[in-house]
């Protein structure tokens, strides 16, 4: 099994968990005088309990493998952890350049008039630079995702 493969079970195993949160909700409760509930909500709770279990161990096989799977000597986690502190700089800095963009808001001259106190270029050139990072990182972490084997059975 691939680490890409993992980490789409992953995925699958969390939706089933939302899917399953919603049919116990519905299924907590009934209207008076029904003869039983649509679906049964202890048997509801058990099966979330092992699918929380098997997450849990899906989980704890891709920490694992994110600490040994290593490019260029650096850890497939310190790289995930690198690729998120990259995007979130951009994001941040896309939407403090779109902040500090005057607007056309007033009306007359004699409304107050904003106007920026940092360079809007410079925010958006280093929000793309910073883009630009989070997705070369993230073109070698997916290469990594295929490419890497989990030799243990999950």
């Amino acid at each position: 099994m691939k680490l890409a493969e993992l980490l789409n079970e992953r995925k699958r195993l969390k939706t089933d968990i939302d899917r399953l949160k919603e049919r116990l909700i519905l299924a907590c409760q009934m209207q008076e005088g029904d003869p039983a509930p649509s679906e049964d909500p202890e048997q509801l709770l058990n099966e979330l309990g092992n699918i929380h279990l098997d997450l849990c161990r899906f989980i704890n096989k891709i920490n694992r493998t994110n600490q040994t799977i290593k490019h260029e000597g650096e850890p497939l986690a310190s790289m995930l952890a690198r690729r998120n502190q990259y995007q979130a700089l951009a994001d941040f800095l896309h939407k403090l350049a779109e902040t500090a963009t005057p607007k056309q808001e007033r009306y007359s001259q004699k409304e107050i008039r904003f106007v920026p106190t940092i360079r809007i270029s410079y925010l958006r050139g280093l929000a793309n630079d910073y883009g630009n990072k989070a997705r070369t990182l993230d073109n070698i972490i997916q290469n990594l995702n295929w490419t890497t084997d989990i030799e243990e059975e999950v």
